[in-house]
């Protein structure tokens, strides 16, 4: 019994590695694992466990090309009032020029992603740049996000889509108006250092 459980680790341990190859194996490992496998090594942060993590991330690091931007805001549980504590939130995006990869197509393989996790109070706090449009469409610049509260289950979140892109429809405003702080459709501000920053709080039905 042992020994069986010593070479189940190996293979886990060995596809893993083969699994970080992604430009060769990507699409082997997607066919024989679920994607909250893969999220080690493609969507999430491999060297940050969750014990690592702080309340702020940085998805674009210093010297990416954009404007830069930073949103902050408070998470809470589904009740609206209390505070999401400790929960896990991962988000990743497109660069300047609208890809999350060079190398790969679509969103599987994101080159700006992190990963953060709510203080006591539930805030957060992301740093990164303006995402920009996929090349040649018109979908509106946006940011996609997660949220995992501990002891719960991942649940996706609406994207963050910004007030005034130009790929914005009259349905994209209307389905999100009036709910102040608590909307997807964030506002951003800039300020006299030249960055743009928004607010956002989220509103999460744990599972």
């Amino acid at each position: 019994m042992r020994t069986l459980k010593i070479i189940r680790l190996g293979v886990v341990l060995l596809i893993g590695l083969l699994c970080s190859s992604r430009q060769v194996l990507f699409a082997a490992c997607q066919n024989e694992f679920p994607l909250s496998f893969l999220h080690v090594g493609i969507g999430y942060e491999a060297s940050a466990s969750p014990g690592n993590l702080t309340s702020s991330v940085t998805l674009a690091p210093d010297g990416e090309r954009g404007t830069r931007l930073i949103i902050t805001g408070v998470v809470y549980q589904s009740d609206g009032k209390t505070p999401l504590a400790w929960a896990v939130m991962y988000a990743y995006q497109t660069d300047a020029d609208g890809y999350y990869s060079r190398e790969q197509g679509g969103n599987r393989a994101p080159r700006l992603k992190g990963r953060l996790k709510t203080g006591a109070d539930g805030r957060y706090e992301i740093r990164t740049i303006m995402p920009g449009h996929y090349p040649g469409g018109k979908v509106p610049s946006h940011i996609h996000a997660s949220i995992t509260p501990a002891g719960g289950k991942e649940v996706n979140i609406d994207e963050y889509l910004f007030d005034g892109d130009p790929f914005l429809s009259k349905e994209d405003y209307s389905k999100f108006a009036g709910r102040g702080p608590l909307s997807s459709l964030v506002t951003t501000v800039k300020g006299d250092d030249g960055v743009l920053r928004a607010v956002r709080d989220i509103i999460v039905n744990a599972r």
